[in-house]
């Protein structure tokens, strides 16, 4: 299921920017425990290639946070990164400190 906040901005974005707009969700729970996250998160947004990459999850889930974003960064640095769920929500002044 797509979560209420993601449904809004797209139905935001598309009002305002149309056809240009594509909302793709990545599920980081389905990759393997055993599997290296970085390796299938880079192929993924070099395939994709967003302008801008939005990060929701949950604490238990805050490792995310800071390596979709460098990884977003890296493949392209003007890429907009936006966290947002209930970890963002409740830890925002501690999000990506230690990251950028």
């Amino acid at each position: 299921m797509v979560p209420l906040g993601i449904q809004y901005l797209s139905s935001a974005l598309k009002a305002r920017l149309g056809h240009r707009v594509n909302v793709v969700m990545g599920d980081m729970g389905l990759i393997p425990r055993q599997t290296p996250p970085e390796a299938i998160v880079r192929g993924f947004l070099q395939d994709f290639c967003p302008d801008i990459v939005g990060i929701r999850g949950f604490s238990n889930q805050q490792e995310v946070y800071p390596l979709v974003a460098e990884i977003a960064k890296q493949v392209n640095s003007k890429c907009l990164v936006i966290a947002g769920g209930p970890h963002a929500a409740t830890m925002s002044d501690t999000l990506f400190q230690d990251q950028f």
